[in-house]
């Protein structure tokens, strides 16, 4: 689905006061398929574009057409994350805090004595084209725009601690440096922001990430290894397009494709050592345009995702070596993207996260420290 769809899917719904209960019961299906629409997760056959096009009184033309200028402009999504940036920068100077703009986007800014033992604190403050139905009050403004991901709240979490950090600043023996970065969720910003020297004065750092796995007001450290290396795959089959009633005449990338993922399904569970963490997923699988014609190519892209550097290059080596067997077994051609260490995986400093856990403990009194084991999610904050 198209996100500008997806997202004229959410304001023709709101313009119409239906909720997404209510729309699934129009249209007789789930509330989830809904939802997967406006998220652009998924896409409505033609019989229920057909029955949207009747409910908002328009033309499937005028439903389904798009102009990509107001989400994939460069231009447009510069000057989002510059909107987020000048935000922050709003709010600590309001604070009486002085904030330093990052190149191109981002804030830091220091509390504390000068020349004292620094420690960071860090918030990432990506903004995704994902559309926030909550009905919250806090609920994102912009359609099709939220900070997703937890980041609304580690922006608030941050800009709260800075309040407060601000009016005992005159009790503080170190310096506290706020770190609002941007682009976690590409893997690129911590990376980008260390080139410009954002650790250089830094003698300790600490991040959080808010997770829905724990209940609110309970909280997890834990020293060691948090979250994944994450891996990114992206594997094109060729073979020859032609009519579905002439198979014999082509080569099926779709089938080719589904062969692979499929293939892939046994590396983990064959090639690696049960004591060993890894996750191999095909997130995508895009093939073929319509329903009689045998594609000819088919682009999978997916994620590999490990604790070791060993397990993390056999997997690379195992996703290359079985897509190529697999194209070559049907008379095909493969091309393979494969980008290792996106990210390396965050591992905790022992001494530092049980000093945290103690001080947590005290700190939240009825509620809980919890435990939570080692993640395969993957999170930038590895580079600091």
């Amino acid at each position: 689905m198209n996100i500008e769809i997806a997202n004229r899917l959410v304001r023709l719904r709101k313009e119409k006061n239906l909720s997404q209960e209510a729309l699934a019961n129009e249209l007789g299906i789930s509330r989830q398929a809904v939802s997967k629409w406006e998220r652009a997760e998924a896409s409505p056959d033609t019989d229920n574009l057909i029955l949207l096009a009747k409910l908002y009184g328009m033309s499937l033309d005028d439903l389904l057409k798009t102009d990509q200028k107001e989400f994939e402009s460069g231009n447009n999504q510069q000057a989002s994350k510059e909107k987020t940036t000048e935000v922050i920068c709003e709010k600590l100077t309001a604070m009486g805090i002085h904030p330093l703009r990052l190149d191109p986007t981002g804030v830091t800014a220091y509390i504390g004595p000068h020349d004292a033992y620094t420690v960071a604190l860090r918030a990432d403050i990506d903004g995704l084209r994902v559309s926030e139905d909550t009905d919250l009050p806090f609920q994102s403004k912009h359609p099709g725009k939220m900070h997703a991901c937890g980041h609304d709240g580690h922006i608030a979490g941050l800009l709260g601690a800075a309040s407060i950090l601000k009016e005992m600043e005159s009790e503080l023996t170190v310096r506290v440096k706020l770190i609002f970065q941007p682009s976690e969720e590409n893997t690129k910003g911590a990376k980008h922001i260390i080139s410009q020297g954002i650790l250089e004065d830094v003698d300790e750092i600490f991040g959080l990430h808010l997770f829905s796995d724990i209940k609110a007001g309970e909280i997890s450290v834990e020293p060691g290894a948090r979250m994944a290396q994450t891996d990114r795959f992206s594997i094109t089959f060729i073979g020859k397009g032609g009519h579905a009633a002439k198979p014999h005449q082509c080569v099926d990338a779709t089938v080719m494709a589904a062969d692979f993922v499929m293939n892939i399904q046994t590396i983990v569970a064959r090639e690696l050592d049960p004591i060993e963490g890894a996750v191999v997923t095909v997130g995508s699988l895009k093939s073929g345009t319509q329903y009689n014609i045998i594609s000819g190519k088919a682009v999978l892209e997916g994620t590999c995702r490990s604790y070791s550097e060993i397990v993390a290059q056999h997997l690379q080596d195992a996703i290359r070596r079985r897509a190529e067997a697999v194209a070559d077994s049907y008379g095909g051609n493969v091309k393979i993207a494969y980008e290792q260490g996106s990210h390396p995986p965050v591992l905790n400093d022992e001494a530092l996260s049980r000093r945290i856990a103690d001080e947590a403990e005290q700190l939240l009194e009825n509620r809980k420290l919890v435990h939570i084991a080692p993640l395969m999610l993957g999170e930038d904050f590895s580079w600091y």
